[in-house]
């Protein structure tokens, strides 16, 4: 991320660490790419931020996984178990007898 650099913004002594000349403050975004990432969360979106957070987001993804097949596994079983079991016809007969003798 530190070799990225953009053009427009200068480097300076300014509190900012840069300055783009003949431009509004707000135009500018930031010579390097952690200046700019810095710049954008301060005023556009606030969730990005310069640091790698890669490992922590990839964790967040794999827990909601997780939940989400916890919950796939419990609806099942409990479906599964109050649903109406198939159960044996009480005279013995199977309905294909029936229609064997009916022909």
């Amino acid at each position: 991320m530190h070799t990225t650099t953009f053009a427009g913004a200068v480097l300076d002594d300014s509190p900012r660490g840069f300055s783009c000349p003949g431009l509004n403050e707000l135009e500018c975004w930031g010579v390097t790419g952690e200046q700019v990432l810095t710049s954008i969360s301060r005023s556009v979106a606030k969730n990005i931020t310069p640091e790698r957070e890669l490992d922590r987001d990839c964790s967040i993804l794999v827990g909601i996984a997780i939940v989400f097949r916890l919950a796939y596994f419990c609806v099942a079983a409990l479906r599964c178990r109050t649903g109406k079991a198939v159960k044996k016809p009480k005279n013995g007969s199977t309905s294909t007898s029936k229609l064997a003798a009916k022909r």
